[in-house]
């Protein structure tokens, strides 16, 4: 990764900065798996919040953000057009 996809606060280009505890990692660190679409534990299950470098946050019904799983790093993430790869993935 280049110092240029790093993420910074206020940037122009929009990403994900924190969220929610990962429940995949929660469950893995006990030595149990979880189905990927599994929701952060908090808020019932049912939602997570992730805040955006611009400030903005989102109330999400499922843990992803177009076709990227916010709990998994994808090993197939392809580059953008500044050479970042288009991934997200939250770990705590």
């Amino acid at each position: 990764m280049t110092a240029s996809c790093a993420m910074s606060w206020n940037s122009t280009r929009r990403q994900v900065a924190l969220g929610d505890r990962n429940p995949i990692l929660d469950a893995m660190k006990q030595g149990h798996t979880l189905d990927p679409s599994t929701m952060t534990a908090n808020h019932g299950g049912r939602r997570q919040n992730v805040l955006f470098n611009d400030g903005s946050i989102a109330f999400l019904g499922q843990p992803t953000l177009g076709n990227d799983n916010i709990w998994l790093p994808d090993p197939a993430a392809r580059l953008d057009v500044d050479g970042c790869p288009l991934d997200i993935f939250l770990v705590h």
